[in-house]
């Protein structure tokens, strides 16, 4: 049976009191909302401040109607049989902006058991002090909005559909769940605005299957090195569609681990920085983006040295064309592209000792039309 909320300015926690009914603007005194339980925030609560202290839980949170505050550090928990929802398969809906204020800055954990539910943010920015997370296989979530919030969103388990609706938050991981994930990502983007440290986090032995025509962005390149972490080189890697590190003048490193393989890979930095590849992996490319501005402002591809006996990479070029880069920096151990010597143009302007780079332009084959 579904809760109302009816106790006017109040806090949302584990005492009864006279906070909830079983019925719009009804009698309070029912107990407070458990797992199996859908709430219903809407106009009969008036306009009022709620705020959540301690864990909030529910089987589905829906405020379409609701015109008062909705605040609190607590912890959200969307929990239960997403099966037979009373809010037309809702598992979360809040008001637009402008009808309802959402002023709540805790942490989302979406756990559903079984069944398909929908989450629909409406438009607001989460300015969250904690992250949103999604747990649990057998449950699927559809997004009816985007995501825009200030933390880190986390993918335990389940399926996510993204919808075609873009997710812009500090990290995204798919976390530590151990059994099939699937992101159903569409032509969304997913962007990833963490300044220092992992900023995407897909992880074998627990990643996910990403599907669609999806972009991965990373856009908060400015100073300190930036992780993209597709895989392992124990475990494998992942595979993706378009991958963009938009850093414009940020001199930042970016680290990309695991052995990979992207449909687009592109970097459009204006200022001399690193992309580092784990040493010992190989990453494969249909196209590869990537150029420098000038001879003072080099994009330099590297090999970690975490491993002293392993050191080199192998860039790999498959599908047809070539690859053209110029003012890049290769450094010494940077030693291996596939093919070699045919396909990979570093341009008269690079410099370095990359083996299997051709260091001049691919003018004959511009000329006659064949690109990469």
């Amino acid at each position: 049976m579904a809760r109302y909320w009816v106790g006017g300015n109040g806090t949302w926690d584990g005492t009864v009191g006279t906070k909830w009914s079983t019925a719009p603007g009804g009698a309070g005194g029912a107990s407070v909302p458990n797992s199996a339980q859908d709430v219903i925030l809407d106009a009969t609560a008036g306009t009022v401040t709620i705020t959540v202290s301690g864990t909030a839980q529910a089987r589905s949170i829906v405020a379409a109607g609701f015109t008062g505050t909705f605040g609190g550090t607590g912890n959200i928990q969307i929990t239960g049989s997403n099966t037979g929802l009373q809010n037309s398969g809702k598992s979360l809906e809040w008001g637009p902006p402008g009808v309802m204020t959402l002023n709540y800055t805790g942490r989302y954990t979406i756990t559903g058991s079984t069944g398909s539910g929908s989450i629909n943010f409406n438009g607001h920015t989460l300015n969250l002090t904690n992250i949103i997370s999604f747990n649990n296989a057998p449950s699927t979530w559809t997004l009816l909005n985007p995501i825009v919030t200030t933390n880190n969103v986390e993918f335990n388990n389940g399926t996510l559909n993204t919808n075609n609706y873009n997710i812009t938050c500090n990290r995204f991981d798919v976390g530590n769940g151990v059994t099939a994930k699937t992101l159903n990502l569409g032509s969304s983007i997913i962007e990833c605005t963490q300044t220092s440290g992992a900023a995407f986090v897909n992880q074998l032995p627990t990643a996910a299957t990403l599907n669609g025509t999806y972009t991965i962005r990373l856009t908060g390149i400015v100073t300190s090195t930036t992780n993209f972490i597709g895989g392992t080189l124990a475990a494998g890697g992942g595979t993706y569609y378009n991958v963009e590190f938009i850093r414009g003048s940020g001199t930042g490193a970016v680290i990309i681990e695991g052995s990979n393989t992207f449909l687009n890979f592109t970097d459009t930095g204006t200022a001399a920085h690193d992309i580092t590849f784990q040493a010992g992996s190989t990453h494969t490319f249909e196209n590869f983006n990537v150029v420098g501005v000038s001879e003072f402002a080099r994009t330099r591809l590297l090999s970690s040295t975490t491993s002293p006996s392993i050191t080199t990479v192998n860039l790999v070029k498959t599908g047809e064309g070539f690859v053209y880069c110029d003012y890049l920096d290769l450094g010494a151990n940077m030693t291996s592209v596939t093919p070699a010597d045919t396909t990979w143009y570093a341009g008269y302007n690079s410099i370095g000792t990359g083996n299997g780079w051709v260091f001049r332009n691919p003018l004959g084959l511009l000329l006659m039309g064949v690109g990469g």
